[in-house]
C-alpha cells in the first residue's frame, strides 16, 4: 500500500511537472510570436492597396492572399515565377524562406523576388505585383 502511494505521488508530481514545463514553453512562444508589418502592394491595373498585419513567420504570397489580395500565383515553390514582383522598395526587410539560388539572386539584382518563397521582415515594404514578364 505504501509503495502504491509512493507512486501516486510520484506520477502527480511528473504530471505538474510537464504541465509548467508546457506552460512554460506556451508564455515563451506567445512573447516571441511573429512580428506583423504593413505591405504596400500595386496590382497588374495600377491599383494600389495598403495590406496590414503581415506576419514575418509567413511568405509574402500567403500574407497577401490571408488578406484578400489577388495575388498572382501558380506552383507555390518558386519554380513557375507566376508570382514575381518588383519590389519598390524595403528590398532590405525582404528575405528568402531557404537559400536563395542563382536565378533567385539574378531576380533580386534585378530588383524582383518571388513572393511565395520570400517573407517580409520589417516596414517599408512596397511591391509591384504582376511581373512574370520581367523574368
Amino acid at each position: 500500500m505504501r509503495l502504491l502511494k509512493i507512486f501516486v505521488a510520484f506520477t502527480m508530481a511528473i504530471t505538474m511537472t510537464n504541465a509548467f514545463i508546457s506552460l512554460a514553453r506556451n508564455r515563451h512562444q506567445s512573447r516571441h510570436a511573429a512580428e506583423a508589418f504593413e505591405i504596400v502592394v500595386t496590382d497588374e491595373y495600377g491599383a494600389t492597396r495598403s495590406v496590414k498585419g503581415c506576419k514575418s513567420d509567413f511568405n509574402i504570397l500567403v500574407n497577401l492572399k490571408s488578406k484578400g489580395v489577388d495575388a498572382p500565383s501558380s506552383c507555390t515553390n518558386g519554380t513557375c515565377n507566376v508570382c514575381a514582383a518588383l519590389v519598390l522598395a524595403g528590398m532590405e526587410n525582404i528575405v528568402a524562406e531557404v537559400e536563395a539560388s542563382a536565378f533567385e539572386e539574378e531576380l533580386r539584382d534585378k530588383g524582383l523576388i518571388l513572393t511565395c518563397v520570400n517573407k517580409c521582415v520589417g516596414p517599408g515594404v512596397k511591391l509591384a505585383l504582376g511581373k512574370a514578364d520581367y523574368v
